[in-house]
């Protein structure tokens, strides 16, 4: 698994983010390192690795099975990076960065907006205080056509 994880990690995410990408030692993470909430979500993968100015960073990797796409993933997004975020505080570790990465595997097109789009009617000058929890999207559907 980590050899395709490494050959999908060294073409899919844009080239920006592959240019930092030190993927030498990349390792899944067991499900006894993470906390309750997310070994609930026993199809998405986090895997750690390091960015080539050596700073520690998280892959999570979502699976998305609804056949139709998620209304808000920003949330879902939010959630894991928040509970990866709170292991590190319990451990007593520096916080670690999370690149999440979502698969949708859906028949129906994915449209990828801002979370701020969620909030209808709000005041621009509020969304600065809405965190973005932007994502990679990997729309399944884009590669087989």
């Amino acid at each position: 698994m980590l050899e395709v994880t490494h050959d999908f990690l060294s073409q899919i995410p844009p080239k920006e983010i592959r240019d930092y990408l030190d993927l030498s030692e990349l390792a899944i993470l067991e499900k006894s390192h993470i906390n309750e909430a997310l070994r609930k979500t026993e199809s998405d993968l986090i895997f750690s690795a390091h960015l080539k100015t050596d700073i520690p960073i998280q892959i999570a990797i979502l699976l998305e099975h609804k056949s139709n796409p998620s209304v808000h993933p920003h949330a879902q997004i939010q959630h894991y990076i928040s509970s990866i975020h709170q292991q590190n505080i319990i451990n007593s570790q520096p916080l670690i960065p999370v690149l999440p990465i979502l698969f949708y595997h859906g028949s129906k097109r994915w449209t990828k907006r801002p979370f701020t789009d969620s909030f209808t009617n709000l005041p621009k000058i509020f969304h600065q205080y809405i965190s973005t929890s932007e994502y990679i999207l990997v729309n399944l559907a884009d590669y087989i056509r």
